[in-house]
Protein backbone atom coordinates (compact mmCIF):
# COMPACT_ATOMS: atom_id res chain seq x y z
CA UNK A 1 0.00 0.00 0.00
CA UNK A 2 1.48 3.24 -0.88
CA UNK A 3 1.72 5.75 1.96
CA UNK A 4 0.32 9.06 1.57
CA UNK A 5 2.15 12.11 3.21
CA UNK A 6 1.03 15.65 4.07
CA UNK A 7 3.55 18.11 4.47
CA UNK A 8 2.82 21.53 6.01
CA UNK A 9 5.13 24.27 4.69
CA UNK A 10 5.51 28.57 5.94
CA UNK A 11 7.88 29.23 2.56
CA UNK A 12 7.34 27.80 -1.19
CA UNK A 13 11.00 27.39 -1.76
CA UNK A 14 11.26 24.28 1.04
CA UNK A 15 8.62 22.23 -1.49
CA UNK A 16 10.85 21.25 -4.29
CA UNK A 17 14.17 19.85 -2.21
CA UNK A 18 11.66 17.90 -0.29
CA UNK A 19 9.66 16.11 -2.96
CA UNK A 20 13.16 15.81 -4.08
CA UNK A 21 14.66 14.02 -1.11
CA UNK A 22 11.09 12.09 -1.02
CA UNK A 23 11.47 10.89 -4.90
CA UNK A 24 15.67 9.76 -3.57
CA UNK A 25 14.30 8.05 -0.50
CA UNK A 26 11.04 7.15 -0.55
CA UNK A 27 9.68 7.54 -3.99
CA UNK A 28 6.24 5.48 -3.84
CA UNK A 29 5.37 7.72 -1.35
CA UNK A 30 2.71 10.26 -2.77
CA UNK A 31 3.25 13.64 -1.17
CA UNK A 32 0.61 16.34 -0.98
CA UNK A 33 1.92 20.02 0.50
CA UNK A 34 -0.23 22.27 2.16
CA UNK A 35 1.77 26.06 2.38
CA UNK A 36 1.00 28.94 4.13
CA UNK A 37 3.05 31.51 2.51
CA UNK A 38 1.91 34.14 5.06
CA UNK A 39 3.26 32.53 8.01
CA UNK A 40 6.36 33.75 8.16
CA UNK A 41 5.16 37.36 7.24
CA UNK A 42 2.59 36.92 10.32
CA UNK A 43 5.72 36.23 12.65
CA UNK A 44 7.17 39.32 11.97
CA UNK A 45 4.31 41.84 11.67
CA UNK A 46 3.19 40.10 14.99
CA UNK A 47 6.16 40.15 16.76
CA UNK A 48 7.05 36.89 17.29
CA UNK A 49 5.30 32.94 18.23
CA UNK A 50 2.44 35.13 19.24
CA UNK A 51 -1.28 33.11 19.97
CA UNK A 52 -2.39 34.04 16.99
CA UNK A 53 0.43 32.64 14.69
CA UNK A 54 -0.15 29.28 16.82
CA UNK A 55 -3.66 29.09 16.21
CA UNK A 56 -2.98 29.28 12.35
CA UNK A 57 -0.21 26.38 12.91
CA UNK A 58 -2.18 24.25 14.86
CA UNK A 59 -5.28 24.98 12.11
CA UNK A 60 -2.54 24.00 9.79
CA UNK A 61 -2.36 20.63 11.18
CA UNK A 62 -6.10 19.95 11.86
CA UNK A 63 -6.17 20.66 8.18
CA UNK A 64 -3.54 17.98 7.68
CA UNK A 65 -5.10 15.67 9.76
CA UNK A 66 -9.01 15.28 8.31
CA UNK A 67 -6.82 15.37 4.87
CA UNK A 68 -6.61 11.62 3.57
CA UNK A 69 -3.13 11.68 3.92
CA UNK A 70 -1.82 8.39 6.05
CA UNK A 71 0.77 10.12 8.22
CA UNK A 72 2.25 13.84 8.42
CA UNK A 73 5.31 15.13 8.90
CA UNK A 74 6.99 18.12 10.13
CA UNK A 75 10.24 19.41 9.57
CA UNK A 76 11.53 22.52 10.81
CA UNK A 77 11.82 25.34 8.33
CA UNK A 78 11.97 28.11 11.14
CA UNK A 79 14.53 30.41 10.95
CA UNK A 80 17.44 29.75 13.74
CA UNK A 81 17.27 33.30 14.66
CA UNK A 82 13.33 33.24 15.45
CA UNK A 83 12.93 32.99 19.27
CA UNK A 84 10.85 30.57 20.34
CA UNK A 85 11.39 28.67 17.60
CA UNK A 86 10.02 25.34 17.21
CA UNK A 87 12.60 22.14 17.67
Amino acid sequence: MTKRIALIHAVATAIPPIQHAFKEGWPEARLSNLLDDDLMPAYTREGGLTPHVVERICELALTVSSSPARSSLRLRTWPSSWSGSPS
